[in-house]
């Protein structure tokens, strides 16, 4: 799993389009395209520059 820069989550396309039961479905591939909550103070949330940076890396796998 990685989050984007604009802090959306997706989810490796292997595990994506793996079929295995229920906890799969619904416990990360429903979770794909879906928006993190972020806290109300600017200050706590992630830094957009270093999830750049980390996605990056996710999506070369």
């Amino acid at each position: 799993m990685g989050i984007t820069p604009d802090f959306e989550v997706r989810i490796n396309s292997a595990l994506l389009h793996e079929v295995d039961g229920p906890m799969l479905r619904h416990g990360l591939q429903d979770m794909h395209g879906r928006q993190i909550h972020l806290p109300e103070r600017r200050n706590e949330r992630p830094s957009q520059d270093r999830l750049a940076e980390r996605f990056v890396e996710f999506a070369a796998r």
